[in-house]
């Protein structure tokens, strides 16, 4: 375990260099850097888990694809503890249970679980040394220049940050100190709970998932929140265009994103308000669907712990090809637009192979819809879309079956502009999401034939 002088050096210097550093001529420089950097780590890699020990020697190419499944089947040879699968799931299920989320599960070890979107929950693992340089990194690219002057002024009182999340973890309390005040909100407690726990606090800076943000900035708006943070980080879920638009109404704050999950930092909002990947500890490469979409294939040469090694998410991420004013050379996205599984798939009029249907088509559409509805939810299910519309509380019956005519001919509208052959479509009532839940408006719960 490491001390506190320890940790203090490695998150001091975590943060210098990732502020102010990493200053690459250009886009090959960068490139040519992480190239050593990976190739360090696959040689420390090979000396330290089992797993890779057969990759000795060899260029990261040579090295296997790894995948959640994988992963979870070979657990405990890709961590350098031997921990088992078991072992981390069953204390970091014991953990949420009992909403106790201090406590390492090895001594400088601390585990973590994601919230299972894709039906399989991820688990993780990082020592006191990666948390520390973790929260060295995350501080630094999300910390506005007033901010941090007033962290460093001993005088002014301390920032204050508000992490609404479904489970809280070490990794994230890393960063409270007496100069930081972070409050962790647990996200299974009620909308209202929240809202008067956020009075008390009245954050400085307010992170939480995009529905959450979205039904604060509604509170505000009405009149039934009173908070009034400088700044607001969307994380762990989509954040759309509708939302950000609330959010913005609410605050008069634009809304900045971390893309986090379990296989590291991804990317972060820029002072520019680009989102750019974090590409300055991560090896990302491209997996291209399109000219513009891409599902990323990760390697972290900043953890070892846990080896993530040519890790391939199933995310979809939508690339900018123009340069951002920050100076950074690292790729810039214009969107994450969720998960494969997000993607729907149709049958074009003239050929025999499906067709995907992207999700930022599909959200567009349903936010030129007059009046829009306050939340959806478009499921697949072979040819069958299952649609549920959330309209206004006040809304009539009349009303609602109007909001569902005008979604059947926007979406027979965008089939024939696509030359696509329309679903089935089938209209449900509004299920509310269990507290927690990560939100997915769009899914694909069963793929057609796709040939």
């Amino acid at each position: 375990m490491l001390n506190r002088l320890m940790q203090g050096g490695i998150f001091l210097h975590a943060f210098l260099r990732t502020r102010y550093g990493f200053r690459f001529r250009n886009r090959a420089a960068l490139e040519a850097w992480q190239q050593q950097r990976v190739q360090d780590f696959l040689q420390r890699c090979a000396k330290r888990i089992p797993f890779y020990r057969r990759y000795a020697g060899q260029a990261l190419q040579n090295w296997p694809t790894m995948q959640k499944t994988l992963m979870q089947q070979h657990f405990s040879e890709l961590n350098q503890a031997g921990i088992s699968l078991q072992q981390a799931q069953q204390f970091g299920l014991a953990a949420e249970k009992q909403r106790v989320f201090s406590a390492p599960l090895q001594p400088g070890i601390a585990v973590g679980l994601s919230s299972g979107t894709s039906g399989q929950r991820g688990v993780f693992l990082v020592s006191d040394q990666e948390r520390a340089r973790w929260a060295g990194v995350i501080l630094a690219r999300v910390l506005k220049p007033a901010h941090l002057k007033q962290l460093l002024n001993p005088f002014a009182r301390p920032l204050s940050v508000a992490f609404l999340l479904r489970a809280n973890s070490k990794l994230y309390t890393t960063v409270h100190n007496a100069r930081l005040h972070f409050h962790y909100g647990d996200l299974q407690q009620s909308l209202s709970a929240l809202m008067n726990w956020l009075q008390g606090i009245q954050p400085q800076i307010l992170i939480a998932p995009a529905s959450v943000l979205a039904a604060m900035a509604r509170a505000q708006i009405a009149g039934e929140l009173h908070i009034r943070p400088q700044q607001v980080i969307s994380v762990a879920e989509v954040l759309e265009a509708d939302d950000q638009f609330l959010i913005q109404q609410a605050w008069q704050q634009k809304t900045e994103q971390i893309y986090q999950c379990t296989e590291g930092l991804l990317a972060y909002t820029c002072e520019q308000g680009q989102l750019h990947l974090n590409e300055e500890w991560l090896h990302i490469q491209a997996q291209w669907i399109d000219d513009e979409r891409f599902t990323p294939e990760i390697t972290d040469f900043g953890r070892e712990t846990q080896a993530f090694v040519r890790y391939r998410l199933d995310d979809v991420l939508r690339v900018s090809h123009s340069a951002c004013n920050c100076g950074r050379h690292s790729r810039v996205l214009s969107a994450i637009e969720g998960r494969q599984d997000d993607v729907l798939w149709l049958a074009p009029v003239s050929k025999s192979a499906m067709q995907p249907v992207f999700p930022d088509k599909l959200r567009h559409l349903m936010m030129q819809l007059q009046p829009a509805p306050e939340d959806y939810r478009i499921e697949q299910h072979g040819m069958i879309w299952l649609i549920r519309l959330q309209a206004a509380t006040s809304a009539s019956p009349e009303t609602v079956g109007a909001l569902q005519h005008q979604t059947a001919a926007a979406l027979f509208s965008l089939c024939l502009q696509q030359e696509l052959q329309p679903p089935e479509l089938r209209f449900a009532g509004w299920e509310a999401c269990a507290a927690g839940q990560k939100r997915r408006r769009i899914r694909c719960v069963q793929s057609p034939n796709k040939e």
